[in-house]
């Protein structure tokens, strides 16, 4: 049995695109890490209680109070755990690509 290349094809394909568009991609590239950058140093500078909130009143108005003590309290452990820049650097992430 003759197996279709498709490895090759593919990166034959996107070999093409690096060789012929690269600088296009380079440039969508660099407005989703600017502003992936900004909004990010924006969310980095409020105070996180501020955030925490925020997401929590959020999560009132789009759910019950239970969610929104949830998420209150998740909250709260990420940050006095120390890994809230990790946190703020994930949603920034799923947030740019829910928009894309």
């Amino acid at each position: 049995m003759k197996l279709i290349p498709i490895g090759a094809v593919v990166e034959n394909f996107v070999n093409f695109l690096q060789n012929n568009y690269g600088g296009f991609f380079e440039a969508i590239a660099d407005v989703i890490k600017s502003f992936m950058g900004g909004t990010q140093t924006i969310l980095l500078s409020l105070p996180p209680i501020v955030f925490v909130i925020i997401l929590a009143l959020l999560a009132l108005v789009l759910t019950n109070w239970k969610v929104s003590l949830f998420t209150f309290g998740s909250l709260v452990f990420v940050f006095y755990i120390g890994i809230w820049v990790y946190f703020i650097q994930t949603f920034v992430l799923v947030i740019v690509s829910a928009i894309i």
